[in-house]
């Protein structure tokens, strides 16, 4: 049966992809979890650690245990967490520890700090993704998310008495086109909940000021968090592209052209 085209409009207008020489991205993050997999918590996964090894050679055990959110005496707890079961948390690492895959009884992770284009991004997740597949076969990916974390420093790329205004679109920003008052506003912190169209999952927006890094800057965060439940593993990545470019779209209206010129926007 022929499937009839949506009509439906993404709610961030199309435009086209480029890459920043001054890149902004702080993390990138994309987590797929699972029903739970009590083989993850039983012993070491050695024959998962065979398949990422190449691109992971690190590789260090945590534990999380659950807490009570109870004052106890230490003594208590220790009991009490000795009947709990505690979660094994297996961590691999790249070569330049820029790159990490978390590994839990229901969840895969995969961050970066050194994020430079969406094909490169892709290719380092196929392999964590395609080992969890081979290794212990989910029937289903529970939620599927893909989170970029921008921090836009004026500083950092000579707009230092350049007003937000000038650099923050003002649909996403409205209180920066008072120049008195966006210089004054120490933090602000903004959260939308956003929909997309055909079922294709949820963004998460949050944005504002604040101050970060070492030194401490007085910087723009633009955080989106695409989402979505109950997904085949086969369509994983499918689904990943398509938050891909959606986040580059939303990433794009945020920001005026002053801002794309001085991060160095080149077409891809």
């Amino acid at each position: 049966m022929i499937q009839p085209v949506s009509t439906a409009r993404m709610p961030f207008p199309e435009s086209p992809r480029v890459v920043y020489q001054r890149n902004p991205l702080r993390t990138v993050i994309c987590q797929f979890r699972f029903h739970p997999d009590l083989q993850i918590d039983v012993g070491p996964p050695a024959d998962y650690q065979a398949r990422i090894r190449k691109e992971f050679p690190g590789y260090e055990e945590q534990v999380e245990t659950r807490q009570s959110g109870i004052d106890l005496p230490p003594e208590l707890m220790a009991a009490i967490q000795s009947q709990v079961p505690s979660k094994r948390i297996h961590c691999f690492v790249s070569e330049d520890e820029m790159s990490k895959v978390t590994l839990t009884r229901d969840s895969l992770a995969l961050t970066t700090t050194s994020y430079s284009r969406w094909e490169n991004f892709a290719n380092l997740v196929d392999g964590p993704l395609g080992a969890l597949i081979d290794v212990y076969a989910p029937s289903v990916f529970t939620r599927i998310g893909l989170r970029y974390v921008n921090v836009i420093s004026r500083s950092e790329i000579g707009e230092g008495n350049t007003p937000w205004a000038e650099l923050i679109a003002s649909p996403i920003a409205a209180e920066l086109t008072s120049p008195e008052l966006a210089e004054a506003i120490l933090t602000s912190v903004n959260q939308l909940t956003i929909q997309l169209p055909d079922d294709k999952g949820i963004v998460m927006l949050q944005h504002g000021l604040g101050t970060f890094g070492e030194p401490p800057d007085r910087s723009y965060v633009i955080d989106s968090d695409s989402y979505t439940e109950n997904c085949d593993p086969a369509n994983a990545l499918q689904r990943l592209n398509e938050f891909h470019t959606n986040a580059g779209n939303l990433f794009r209206w945020c920001i005026t052209d002053r801002l794309r010129d001085a991060l160095l926007a080149a077409p891809v």
